[in-house]
């Protein structure tokens, strides 16, 4: 008995930490994404910023990410944050390398998806 309420627990803590954790556009904020992109249908503003010192000198032009994913699945965001993939409109690979866990990543490349 003790131990269907233990795992009744960690799955209830589980579901909780997910939705507290689950604003992926705040993660795309919080892992600087808006320094190189703009999603517009969220209300994220392309936001430049100071330049990293990898940073290419040329001029950045934003990507809106507004309808990404009425072209590309969550598994080729996956694969192209990882930098196994190549755009599918440029044919070049992310500039960075992700810097979030794999849930965020996770939740990130779900939500992107969704935006169609």
């Amino acid at each position: 008995m003790m131990r269907w309420i233990m795992m009744a627990l960690v799955a209830c803590f589980g579901v909780t930490f997910t939705v507290k954790a689950g604003d992926s556009s705040e993660i795309f904020k919080a892992l600087s994404c808006d320094k190189c992109h703009s999603i517009e249908a969220a209300g994220i503003a392309f936001n430049p910023g100071e330049p990293d010192e990898d940073d290419d000198e040329e001029e950045k032009e934003p990507v809106d990410l507004s309808k990404i994913g009425a072209s590309v699945d969550a598994a080729h965001i996956i694969k192209f944050l990882d930098r196994e993939v190549k755009s599918h409109e440029n044919e070049k690979k992310h500039k960075k390398k992700f810097k979030g866990t794999d849930e965020e990543k996770q939740m990130l490349a779900d939500w992107l998806a969704s935006l169609k």
